[in-house]
């Protein structure tokens, strides 16, 4: 009786381990603009922001988008993970298994608009 109370006491405590994580925010810069946010009157901007939580990066946006392509480098400028997701939606959601602790950079392109960010692992 006893095994099976400890069994099912580290089985909660595994399971429970990944709600400690908390989701933090990536700053993304634009790569075509080096300065603030710049907004087009002609036309809708994308305001894209990008989060990770454990191994999930999610990229958020204003607007449905669709097409949404990311790479994660490196230091070395190794790329460590790279998808698109074709989804037509405003939270895209992307998990990443292979990211040790060290400081990576988002790329994210989505249509002709390319943005990145720096965060820690």
């Amino acid at each position: 009786m006893k095994l099976i109370k400890s069994l099912l006491l580290l089985i909660s405590l595994l399971c429970c381990h990944s709600i400690l994580a908390e989701e933090k925010v990536i700053t993304l810069n634009d790569i075509n603009h080096n300065d603030e946010w710049v907004e087009d009157e002609r036309s809708i901007t994308i305001n894209p922001i990008a989060t990770i939580e454990g191994n999930t990066i999610r990229i958020y946006s204003n607007i449905t988008i669709e097409n949404v392509s990311i790479v994660i480098k490196d230091q070395s400028d190794n790329v460590i993970y790279s998808n698109t997701s074709i989804v037509n939606s405003r939270c895209h959601t992307f998990e990443v298994f292979d990211l040790l602790k060290d400081d990576y950079i988002l790329e994210l392109k989505i249509g002709n608009d390319s943005f990145y960010g720096c965060f820690s692992n």
